[in-house]
C-alpha cells in the first residue's frame, strides 16, 4: 500500500488494540490500516463533538481573535465556511466582529442544534462536506481538528480547496503527526504507552523507544483519530494539486490555535516552558496549521506556460 499523500511506501509499525498502524517511509504520515466500519463510527460519534457551552462566546470574542481574523486581509462582507464547527464558536466570532457571514457545517446534529439555538448561527448545514454540491466560493474556510477523524481526509481537503475564493484562504488545522510535545507530559502519554505495550506484547520501555524513531504518531488514537498527518505529507499533496500554502506550528498553550487549553498550576507552566525549549524544538508544536490559497503554485504556472508554448 502506498501513502495517499506522497505516494511513498507504507509499512506496519505497531498495533493499537485491534487496529494495525502503518506509516509512510517517505513522509512519516501514519494511519489505521483496517479502518472501522461506518456503523462503528456513527455509534462512536453520536453526540461526541457536542463539547461546547455558551461561555465560548466570551473566549472567542477577545481582541486577539479580532486581530487574527484581520490578519488574513479578507474582503468586505466576507463569506466563511466553518467545517466541522463543533459548538460554533468561530462562526459566532466571525459574525460578532462583523467580518461577514458564516456558514457552519457539521455531521453532528446535536452540535448543529447548539450552534443554531444557543450560538445564534443562522446558516447551518448538517451534512458531510464531501457531499456539499454548490458553486459558492468562500473567503475564509476554517477546519479545526477534523481531518484526523476521517477515513479519507484527502477528500475533504481537496473539496475545501475547490471552494476557496480568488482572494480567500483555507486554514487547515490538525495534530502535527511528528510532534513530540505531548511526549513530555507523562500523565497525557501514559494511556497511549500502555495501549501500545499491551497491544504488541512489549514493555513500556520498548513502547517509549518506538516514539523516539519518528513513530510517536501524535494524534493517532483509534477509533477517535485515524490519521497522524505530517507537514511533509500534506506539502507533497498540496504541491501535486497545485496550491500555494504557508505553514505554522503551534504549541499546546497557543492562545489562538489552542484556546481551550489552560494550565492548572505553576508547576505545569514550568514544565511546559522546559518542554518548549526541548521536545517542541525537534519537530514543532502539537498543532500544525496550513494556510492554503487558491492561486496556482509556481511549478503549476510554469507547466501551464510550457504547455501553451508547445
Amino acid at each position: 500500500m502506498n501513502c495517499r499523500f506522497c505516494n511513498g511506501e507504507m509499512k506496519f509499525i505497531y498495533k493499537i488494540e485491534n487496529y494495525d498502524i502503518i506509516q509512510c517511509k517517505r513522509c512519516y504520515t501514519a494511519r489505521v490500516l483496517n479502518m472501522p466500519y461506518e456503523g462503528e463510527l456513527k455509534n462512536f460519534y453520536s453526540g461526541y463533538t457536542f463539547q461546547c457551552d455558551e461561555n465560548v462566546k466570551n473566549l472567542l470574542t477577545k481582541d486577539i481573535f479580532r486581530e487574527w481574523f484581520k490578519s488574513f486581509n479578507l474582503p468586505k462582507d466576507a463569506l466563511m465556511l466553518d467545517i466541522g464547527g463543533g459548538g460554533g464558536g468561530f462562526s459566532y466570532a466571525f459574525e460578532f466582529f462583523k467580518i461577514g457571514k458564516s456558514f457552519y457545517i457539521d455531521l453532528d446534529s446535536k452540535a448543529c442544534d447548539f450552534a443554531r439555538n444557543i450560538m445564534g448561527i443562522k446558516n447551518i448545514l448538517n451534512m458531510d462536506i464531501a457531499k456539499l454540491d454548490i458553486n459558492e466560493k468562500y473567503d475564509f474556510i476554517y477546519c479545526r481538528h477534523v481531518i484526523e477523524h476521517l477515513k479519507e481526509p484527502y477528500k475533504l481537503i481537496e473539496k475545501a480547496c475547490h471552494l476557496i475564493s480568488e482572494e480567500g484562504v483555507f486554514v487547515l488545522h490538525f495534530p502535527n503527526g511528528l510532534s513530540l510535545e505531548r511526549f513530555g507530559y507523562k500523565d497525557i502519554m501514559k494511556n497511549k504507552v500502555n495501549k501500545i505495550a499491551k497491544s504488541n506484547n512489549i514493555s513500556r520501555f520498548q513502547a517509549y523507544k518506538l516514539f523516539l524513531s519518528k513513530q510517536f504518531c501524535h494524534g493517532l488514537d483509534p477509533i477517535n483519530h485515524l490519521w497522524a498527518i505530517t507537514q511533509k505529507g500534506l506539502s507533497y499533496y498540496l504541491d501535486k494539486l497545485g496550491y500555494k500554502y504557508q505553514i505554522k506550528y503551534a504549541k499546546l498553550d497557543d492562545k489562538i490555535y489552542s484556546p481551550y487549553f489552560y494550565y492548572q498550576s505553576i508547576n505545569e507552566r514550568i514544565r511546559a516552558s522546559f518542554i518548549n525549549l526541548t521536545l517542541t524544538k525537534l519537530y514543532g508544536g502539537a498543532h500544525l496549521i496550513f494556510f492554503i490559497r487558491a492561486e496556482q503554485s509556481r511549478a503549476e504556472q510554469s507547466r501551464a506556460e510550457q504547455s501553451s508554448n508547445v
